[in-house]
């Protein structure tokens, strides 16, 4: 990406490898908003999956301490184009900078390199709403953003859930005797990505391949559970969840939706909240929802979370979403064979980031 260093307004920017580099681990083990999204096992399952490079901007002189960093990947393709993104099929993921010198210094940077580099724009995904306005950057795609707070008592938690559609859902879970299976071996692999695919079809979408998920599992390891929810042997809910630090990430959900009735999402929730506590996790990451999504925004109201916005920055303006979706492309869903689908997804993916 461009020239390894460049100088400007006395500090100088070097690119590093995140993936290679140890300082960039060491640095996240200490600073107080990274997230799973800035690890470089993250990032490793991203190029592995889909082949995008990583890297970091930061001040840091080659050998010196990491103090500050900007992760971006290189999105290549010659259907949506060359792009920088921070950080791909990421809900958010900060830019760890410490004051307006370093913001401003990183946005100029950034801006040459669209203009030299080639790239169809830049695109950073911060949580803290103090980086509006960041010229030449303008306000991107906006979202719901949720996080419980899990230092509250078991009780106090439960009185925050909406009753009808959370506390009444887990009664009736308890009366129904439906049982969670939690790991990350292949069957449970495979019980999530048929939900998986039976949500995603339901949503007119096609699913991410399930290499991305083997990959995930092979490098996140202990940090990443998949629970799925079992009634009378047949699997009606699952969800992935991931951990960093003292934060549950909710990332992936799917259901059987003709088990809706049963309350297996809110099981799973609430057993995810409890195992959650159990290990002295403080945040419940329920991440971003579109703002039009209705239904996924008062599922997550019902848990109390704290809500707020995210929203993105690029530069320059950025065209039409870039999803996976789209008549040309999944119109007919609703006809298309599961592995059909699957593939469908497979070679889609990689052009979206």
């Amino acid at each position: 990406m461009g020239q390894p260093a460049i100088s400007e307004r006395e500090m100088t920017l070097n690119t590093i490898d995140p993936i290679s580099d140890a300082r960039w681990k060491e640095f996240l083990d200490t600073h107080p908003q990274a997230s799973i999204f800035h690890t470089p096992e993250w990032l490793e399952a991203l190029k592995r999956t889909y082949g995008y490079r990583p890297c970091v901007l930061t001040t840091a002189a080659p050998g010196a301490a990491i103090e500050n960093g900007v992760v971006l990947c290189e999105v290549k393709s010659w259907i949506t184009g060359r792009r920088l993104v921070g950080v791909p099929f990421s809900d958010h993921c900060e830019p760890l900078l410490a004051d307006d010198n370093e913001r401003e210094l990183i946005a100029s940077h950034l801006e040459q390199e669209v203009k030299r580099g080639g790239w169809r724009y830049v695109e950073l995904r911060p949580v803290r709403a103090d980086w509006t306005p960041l010229v030449p950057f303008e306000q991107g795609e906006q979202f719901h953003f949720h996080r419980l707070d899990l230092t509250q008592s078991s009780e106090s938690l439960m009185k925050g859930f909406s009753r009808g559609s959370v506390q009444r859902k887990l009664r009736r879970q308890r009366q129904e005797g439906i049982s969670i299976e939690r790991g990350r071996d292949e069957k449970l692999l495979e019980s999530f990505y048929s939900l998986f695919v039976r949500t995603r079809r339901r949503h007119r979408l096609p699913p991410p391949p399930r290499c991305w998920f083997r990959n995930l599992i092979a490098l996140l390891q202990e940090r990443l559970s998949i629970d799925v929810c079992f009634s009378g042997g047949r699997a009606i809910a699952s969800i992935l969840t991931l951990r960093f630090k003292d934060v549950l990430y909710y990332k992936y959900g799917c259901s059987d939706e003709r088990f809706h009735r049963l309350g297996g999402m809110q099981a799973l929730f609430w057993n995810a909240i409890q195992n959650a506590k159990a290990i002295e996790l403080r945040i419940f990451d329920l991440g971003r929802t579109d703002l039009a999504n209705e239904g996924l925004l008062r599922f997550k109201n019902g848990w109390g979370a704290q809500s707020s916005k995210l929203t993105y920055l690029v530069y320059p303006r950025k065209p039409r979403r870039l999803t996976p979706t789209g008549n040309s492309v999944v119109g007919g869903v609703k006809w298309i064979p599961d592995w059909m689908l699957a593939a469908a997804g497979t070679l889609i993916y990689k052009h979206v980031g």
